[in-house]
């Protein structure tokens, strides 16, 4: 996840110059070098089963008056199963206050519940504009909503769907994808069906992935097409999906097509490039 703001909030408009947390700006404007930031996930009752994983987060000054911090990394699951997942995050200065903070959703209700093992990603990039630079020194994850519920013992397998590359691959890149849930309806007042599919792909290469673009088709019983989506599973809104590493999406989509067919899809990459850090 992503988000881009263009000036400071309006409570942190304005720092006064004796404030304590005013850099002085002139030690890095000709470094224009990010300074890597330190997060954390602060303690709590879900500490048992959820974890952060800092990746790349950075705080980078780009003139006297502009600054950007990127908070990057994974939250991992562990012990139950989660939804419902809200996060604030506090931004600390160097004299240990709260510069400001955001509230994030990461998970809602009626989204397929994250189980023990599974990573959610974040990527959340903010850019200011402000009369003074703040020394930001880290940030702070706080779990402001989260629901828990059981996890079975033994997960069925997730099966591979079927899948082709539109392009030739990069060296050493590879993706497998296997749906997790699979859910057709159909609406006679639109006459569409909806597809609503979770799914995990995993980096079988040994490149890290920053781009993969995907294409679901969907067929009848006599693989006539009829209908096609294209849908982002990693963007530069995501953080980087590193060998080994499985990360889980789920949406809904739809197509125009007659009732009583039975459906199957595929899946065709059109797109996927090598992740690079932010």
């Amino acid at each position: 996840m992503l988000n881009v703001a263009g000036k400071a909030p309006a409570d942190h408009s304005y720092i006064a110059p004796n404030h304590p947390s005013v850099i002085r700006v002139k030690k890095y404007l000709n470094k224009q070098k990010s300074i890597p930031l330190k997060v954390s996930l602060v303690a709590g009752a879900h500490i048992p089963y959820i974890r952060w994983i800092n990746k790349n987060s950075w705080f980078k000054i780009h003139s006297a008056k502009s600054y950007s911090i990127a908070v990057d990394g994974y939250l991992k699951v562990f012990k139950s199963e989660i939804n419902n997942l809200v996060i604030q995050l506090d931004y600390i200065d160097d004299s240990q206050q709260v510069f400001w903070t955001e509230e994030i959703k990461l998970s809602k209700n009626g989204q397929v519940n994250y189980r023990p093992g599974d990573l959610i990603d974040l990527r959340h990039v903010i850019a200011q504009q402000v009369d003074l630079i703040p020394n930001i020194q880290m940030v702070k994850i706080h779990i402001v909503k989260l629901k828990k519920f059981e996890a079975v013992k033994e997960y069925c397998p997730s099966h591979q769907i079927v899948m082709d590359w539109g392009f030739m691959p990069q060296k050493n890149m590879a993706v497998e994808i296997r749906e997790r849930q699979s859910e057709f309806s159909y609406s006679e007042t639109y006459q569409k069906y909806f597809h609503k599919l979770t799914y995990e792909f995993e980096n079988k290469g040994k490149l890290p992935l920053g781009l993969l673009k995907l294409q679901i088709q969907w067929f009848d019983q006599y693989n006539k097409l009829l209908g096609m989506s294209d849908t982002f599973a990693l963007s530069n809104t995501n953080a980087l999906l590193y060998p080994n590493q499985t990360f889980i999406r789920q949406g809904t989509f739809g197509f125009k097509a007659s009732a009583n067919k039975k459906i199957h899809y595929k899946i065709l990459i059109i797109e996927a490039e090598k992740g690079e850090s932010i």
